[in-house]
């Protein structure tokens, strides 16, 4: 009996026989899955983009930019501020020996809302303003408000503020919730050392006439030596800290505009609300 299979009966495979019908509808689905992926990634990209420029024209039209240059601030502002050789500054901006090795220092950079905004203004809001005896190429300073109009204030010699409010006879102790305990003992050092004791002379303000100190007691210049700041002087109410730029000085120690990354912008959600 012969054994060896027709012609008939043999089955030819050719290498490019076309598949059968359940390996097209898996072929299918894989194509139909990355194809799927793909249309997500690229919507996600248009999202991000799209909220992005959204941010940034939001932004620019509702507020106005600011630097915080220095360290009167720190480290509620400039707290994460590096220079240029890694290191973090941590306050000591005032070190200003420090520039023959540095080629700029990273700070933040942030909006204020800079019109109809003195009758929102509130004790311990930020605020960015000027002195009186500024000259025209002195830049702006950030403080905070801790005295409003018609109000007395001192600090005692643990650096604690008290305050009488119009048309009040004692005054009542106001909690600086905002302030590392660092920075609040050190009130009571640099009003002594440095600037006169408010403890002795409490300041009373008048119309229109704001006290406005740095976090950052020993390391700024505020009302507790120029005196109260008057309305007309505050450039803006500072609302948020957007992101961080960079702050350069030249061989010849001339001071740079600020230089933004918007890169370094960050989204509504981790911004730093003042």
């Amino acid at each position: 009996m012969d054994n060896n299979p027709s012609l008939e009966e043999i089955e030819i495979t050719h290498p490019f026989q076309p598949l059968d019908d359940s390996k097209k509808k898996r072929n299918n689905k894989v194509k139909s899955f990355f194809l799927l992926l793909l249309n997500v990634i690229l919507l996600v990209l248009f999202l991000l983009t799209l909220g992005f420029c959204t941010q940034i024209v939001v932004l620019h039209s509702m507020y106005t930019l600011f630097y915080v240059v220095g360290d009167s601030m720190y480290p509620t502002l400039n707290g994460d501020a590096t220079r240029s050789d890694g290191a973090e500054h941590n306050g000591n901006w005032g070190n200003y020996d420090a520039w023959g090795a540095v080629d700029y220092y990273t700070i933040d950079f942030g909006y204020m809302l800079s019109h109809d905004f003195l009758d929102d203004l509130r004790r311990f809001d930020v605020v960015v303003t000027h002195y009186p005896d500024d000259s025209e190429s002195s830049g702006s300073k950030i403080k905070r408000v801790v005295g409003l109009p018609g109000e007395s204030l001192y600090f005692d010699e643990s650096g604690d503020l008290y305050v009488r409010y119009p048309e009040a006879d004692e005054y009542v102790l106001v909690s600086q919730d905002h302030l590392t305990l660092r920075n609040k003992e050190q009130t009571a050092y640099s009003q002594s050392i440095r600037y006169g004791n408010l403890s002795t002379n409490p300041v009373e303000l008048g119309e229109g006439e704001y006290f406005v100190v740095g976090d950052n007691r020993t390391a700024s210049s505020d009302s507790r030596n120029v005196g109260p700041i008057d309305a007309k002087y505050l450039e803006g109410k500072a609302i948020l800290i957007a992101g961080t730029c960079r702050y350069d000085r030249d061989v010849y120690n001339h001071v740079h505009d600020p230089s933004i990354n918007w890169f370094s912008l960050k989204p509504f959600w981790a911004m730093q609300y003042l």
